[in-house]
C-alpha cells in the first residue's frame, strides 16, 4: 500500500489519497491533485476560491506488473468569488482528448511506430481497438509527432 502523501510513479500534479485496490488483471488507485488552484482561470484574480463540488473521474495509466491501471481522480470543481465563474481543476498530466495520461497516450504511440497492430496494442493497453485508431489518426494529422506527420507511419501496417 502507498502512503498518502506519495506522487503516483512520476506524475508530480498528483498524489494517492487511499489504498490501492487490486483486480486480477487491474489496479485501481485513488489520487487527487497535490495543490489546489490559487488563482482564477478566467480573471486571474488571487481572492480565496470558493469549493464548489467534486466528483471522481477513472484515468487509464500506463500498465505496471502486466496489469491495467486506472487513476480513480478526485476532481474538484471552484467558484471564482470575483467575477462567479465556476472551473474545474486543471489535469496537465491528464490528456485533453481522452480519459487517459498524457505518457500513456505517449506509450501508445511509440507502439505504433515500432509497427505494433492495433489490436495488439489494445490488449496490451486495455482500452478498445478504435481507442487506438483514433490516436493514430490524430497524430496522422500532425496533432502528436513527426513520424506520423511526415508519412513514415500509414494506418495500413497496423492493421
Amino acid at each position: 500500500m502507498l502512503a498518502n502523501h506519495q506522487n503516483w510513479h512520476g506524475l508530480s500534479d498528483l498524489k494517492v489519497r487511499g489504498p490501492v485496490v487490486e483486480y486480477p488483471g487491474d489496479l485501481m488507485i485513488p489520487v487527487e491533485r497535490a495543490s489546489f488552484p490559487t488563482n482564477c482561470p478566467y480573471c486571474g484574480s488571487g481572492e480565496p476560491l470558493h469549493k464548489h463540488g467534486c466528483r471522481e473521474q477513472v484515468v487509464l495509466d500506463l500498465p505496471v506488473k502486466q496489469k491495467h491501471v486506472s487513476l480513480l481522480i478526485l476532481r474538484r470543481r471552484y467558484k471564482c468569488r470575483n467575477c462567479a465563474a465556476v472551473f474545474w481543476e486543471e489535469l496537465s498530466e491528464v490528456d485533453r482528448k481522452r480519459r487517459m495520461t498524457k505518457r500513456l497516450v505517449k506509450m501508445i504511440r511509440d507502439l505504433l511506430i515500432a509497427d505494433y497492430t492495433y489490436v495488439g496494442i489494445a490488449n496490451l493497453i486495455g482500452v478498445h481497438e478504435k481507442t487506438v485508431r483514433n490516436i493514430h489518426k490524430d497524430c496522422s494529422k500532425g496533432t502528436g509527432f513527426k513520424e506520423c506527420a511526415k508519412g513514415n507511419c500509414d494506418a495500413e501496417r497496423h492493421r
